[in-house]
């Protein structure tokens, strides 16, 4: 008789392309990356803004007089780059988070209200979208912190208020293909009011596409504040973020290149786990990309 045997599984570097193994590698990195940014203050012994001369540039791995582990080396006032890295993460991600949240609620409430009411109201919800998306991001970022200056409560609210209309859209656009569906007409032929047509059979519908574009939005916020930062308009020095880290040691790369390249691979890698992120929901929740 002819022995049955199962085969086993075996480990494919295609298997790394499937939306569950995608989503897996954006969740876990960027998961590292949030709990070393919570808990830095127990990983180092340092503070931020703790200066040792006697440390001036150390390189990655080195000592401190008393034994400690400068695991990402000391910059020019021998400041530990670890903790300067991960708790700047702190202003990066917190910046990330909040503009991202206001800027859902702001956009699907707008999104919602255009796409449903429709007639004037969404005329002037569209075109106030499309004189907003006119003008890039960046530069109007840079107008209004310029003005208003680069306080965390001031940065947060531009990023509210430039990416709202990406929101706007997306929902909008949801709202006018899931309002003709049947099971929208079957609830308004039961006598339900319009509001609750909106907020319980329509809304919930759209919140799939909303998730995918909250995502990518947030890497690209993460890359918006670090350029801010970068250029002297973000929160200000002693205060780290990742930013900032890179303009003090952009002198010092020829001599002391951890100084930019370690705050530079963690932005690098946090933005890429959102973008793996929001490409595998994507891909999981639209049928039409899962075999792409």
């Amino acid at each position: 008789m002819t022995e049955i045997t199962a085969s086993r599984p075996r480990f494919s570097v295609r298997r790394l392309g499937e939306p569950r193994a995608v989503t897996a590698i954006g969740v876990t990195l960027l998961s590292l990356i949030v709990l070393a940014v919570i808990f830095v203050p127990i990983l180092s012994p340092f503070g931020y803004d703790d200066q040792d001369l006697s440390s001036f540039l150390r390189p990655p791995g080195s000592l401190s007089e008393d034994g400690a582990l400068h695991l990402f080396g000391t910059d020019t006032l021998g400041r530990d780059v670890f903790t300067r890295v991960f708790l700047g993460g702190r202003y990066s991600l917190f910046v990330s988070l909040a503009s991202i949240t206001g800027a859902l609620i702001l956009g699907c409430a707008l999104g919602l209200l255009a796409g449903y009411v429709g007639g004037w109201v969404d005329d002037i919800v569209m075109r106030i979208c499309d004189l907003q998306l006119a003008f890039p991001l960046v530069l109007l970022a840079l107008a209004i912190v310029a003005l208003l200056g680069g306080s965390v409560t001031v940065m947060v609210i531009v990023f509210i208020l430039t990416i709202w209309p990406v929101f706007a859209r997306t929902v909008r656009g949801s709202v006018l293909v899931i309002r003709e569906q049947p099971f929208v007409e079957s609830a308004r032929s039961i006598g339900a009011s319009s509001w609750r047509i909106a907020l319980k059979h329509i809304l919930p519908n759209t919140l799939g596409a909303v998730v995918v574009v909250a995502t990518f939005q947030f890497a690209s916020v993460i890359i918006y504040e670090s350029s801010l930062g970068f250029l002297g308009l973000g929160v200000q020095p002693p205060t780290p973020t990742w930013g900032n880290m890179m303009a003090e040691g952009r002198q010092f790369l020829s001599t002391a290149w951890w100084i930019t390249f370690f705050p530079g691979a963690i932005l690098v890698i946090a933005t890429l786990s959102a973008n793996l992120l929001g490409g595998g929901i994507e891909r999981l929740v639209d049928p039409r990309k899962r075999q792409s």
